[in-house]
């Protein structure tokens, strides 16, 4: 395969992105995925969502609105 030499003078989007510039790996990679369905979420994710996240966000955000209201109330009123 001969390289394309692209220069900020010549770049062209459509032969600049073409599937034969692409590396060789990513052709691999699309084949083996062309028909299979995507993956769950835990899967992608790598883990379970778990250990009380919701209830951490939930608090540190309801301090942060408290705290910001305190604020407000000491300066501005």
């Amino acid at each position: 395969m001969a390289a394309i030499r692209l220069s900020p003078g010549n770049i062209n989007r459509e032969s600049a992105m073409t599937t034969e510039t692409r590396a060789p790996e990513y052709k691999e990679a699309d084949r083996q995925m062309a028909g299979q369905p995507g993956i769950p979420a835990a899967k992608a994710r790598q883990a379970v969502m778990g250990h009380n996240v919701r209830y951490v966000l939930g608090f540190g955000i309801a301090a942060v609105v408290i705290a910001f209201a305190i604020v407000y109330l000491v300066y501005f009123v």
